[in-house]
């Protein structure tokens, strides 16, 4: 058993070890307000709540929401020709599935994706939390009645195919609505995070 431990040693060493499961990214200097960076694996969110006056003017207090809706698709955000992140929208819906102006705390985890078993959620990547006094600056209008957008940036590039994201929005009353993308739901076309 030790033979064959030390010949799997020697093995990786001579190969340069273990494959890495993400590379840096070089974001530009100048950053942008709708740009959110990555935390570290395992990080805990913070519940940083914005002004009261702002709490008042955004949304109506007794807007329940019964459900989220989430689109994410992989984005270049500065023409690098490689993916730097996901375009991200998020959407509370009220009881009877139409949009909802309610505020709330985000956080995202991204997990690397088993596609053998189409099972697990597999070994994390990143995550991302938001809090409520930043989400307050996220909320656009529209045609669909309005969702926060943002783009999560990634701090590393996965190095593998197929990633599966859970999404978690908390309003102020401390309800928890979760939404969970795997890849045929995740906008994710050719990988072009991959470097060839």
């Amino acid at each position: 058993m030790r033979r064959v431990l030390v010949v799997s040693c020697l093995l990786l060493s001579a190969c340069g070890g273990l494959p890495p499961r993400s590379t840096l990214v070089e974001h530009p200097t100048e950053w942008q307000d709708d740009w959110i960076r990555s935390s570290p694996r395992g990080s805990k969110p913070v519940q940083d709540l914005p002004r009261p006056d702002l709490v008042m003017q955004f949304g109506r207090p007794e807007a329940r929401v019964a459900a989220i809706r989430v689109g994410v698709a992989a984005d270049d955000f500065h023409g690098s020709k490689l993916y730097d992140g996901f375009d991200f929208e998020l959407q509370p819906l009220g009881p009877d599935g139409r949009p909802v102006k309610k505020l709330g705390h985000l956080s995202v985890i991204l997990y690397q994706f088993r596609a053998r078993t189409l099972a697990g959620t597999g070994r994390e990547l990143m995550r991302w939390h938001v809090p409520a006094s930043k989400m307050v600056t996220l909320w656009t209008g529209g045609f669909a009645g309005g969702c926060y957008h943002m783009k999560l940036a990634w701090g590393a590039r996965p190095r593998v195919k197929y990633v599966k994201m859970e999404v978690r929005f908390t309003t102020l009353d401390g309800m928890t609505y979760t939404e969970l993308k795997t890849p045929d739901s995740l906008d994710q076309p050719r990988y072009r995070w991959l470097r060839k």
